[in-house]
């Protein structure tokens, strides 16, 4: 995962941490653990982020597949 596209994608979208942590249904510190890779989003998770900042599918495998 790209931390750094994902926390642009955020930005630009301007949507915060906060936001996007409720979003999904986890608390700051869970999500903060998945952007910082110690574990991992779910299918569900990655679903609602690609909506939720309206990613096009290029922008979200950039930030979630491409190494």
């Amino acid at each position: 995962m790209n931390k750094n596209l994902l926390l642009s994608a955020m930005a630009k979208a301007g949507i915060t941490s906060s936001e996007l942590s409720a979003r999904i249904g986890v608390n700051q510190s869970t999500l903060y653990r998945k952007i910082k890779g110690f574990s991992d989003f779910n299918r569900n998770e990655l679903q609602i982020i690609k909506s939720v900042l309206s990613l096009t599918v290029d922008e979200f495998e950039k930030i979630f597949f491409e190494q």
